[in-house]
């Protein structure tokens, strides 16, 4: 309704840019994004990305600061005494609030986008990244946009054109990984 098309994502600032995670329920996006915040780099935004068009750039704009993980990889990221609210009552996901030092308050420039490959048997030990060239990015963001069927006329021609922009003006690239926890570090360093 306000003109946006949020992208199923999360996104983290380095110190060599800003990337966003893109995958289904479960891909790992947080997971990795956590592994990120842990080794110095700050949250955008978790779970729901905002990109906004800024001259020849696109901003992602801060969600709230908090990131939601399964108990056992925020313990196993942050620490024993990691503290979060319970996400309900049938999930053991928490909702960790985050710290100015971990968390951006301002838009920052996206400098790439990676979709988070499902894990299946013939995932890689170490990573694998794989540029993707605009007319097979295009499908792929397509289906992590959020409403990803729209049914009016107006907003499917406004994701359409959105997604097009979208993958001439930031890099897109395929990434799989293993998903364990000793891998994290390897992909967070790929």
């Amino acid at each position: 309704r306000l003109g946006w098309e949020p992208l199923h994502a999360t996104a983290v600032t380095t110190e060599r840019g800003t990337a966003a995670f893109l995958g289904n329920s479960g891909a790992g996006k947080s997971t990795l994004a956590a592994a990120f915040v842990q080794s110095g780099a700050r949250l955008v935004t978790d779970d729901m990305l905002i990109l906004t068009r800024d001259g020849s750039r696109w901003l992602a704009q801060p969600g709230p600061p908090r990131i939601k993980l399964y108990r056992e990889m925020a313990i196993r990221i942050f620490g024993a005494d990691t503290v979060g609210i319970p996400m309900n009552a049938v999930t053991e996901k928490l909702i960790i609030p985050l710290d100015a030092g971990r968390a951006m308050a301002a838009p920052a420039t996206a400098a790439a986008l990676y979709i988070l490959h499902e894990p299946g048997d013939d995932a890689a030990k170490d990573p694998m990244i794989q540029r993707l060239s605009p007319g097979r990015a295009f499908p792929a963001l397509l289906a992590h946009t959020a409403a990803h069927y729209p049914s009016d006329a107006d907003r499917l021609k406004r994701q359409l054109e959105f997604v097009g922009q979208l993958v001439t003006d930031v890099p897109v690239s395929a990434l799989s990984y293993t998903r364990d926890a000793h891998a994290l570090c390897r992909v967070r360093d790929g």
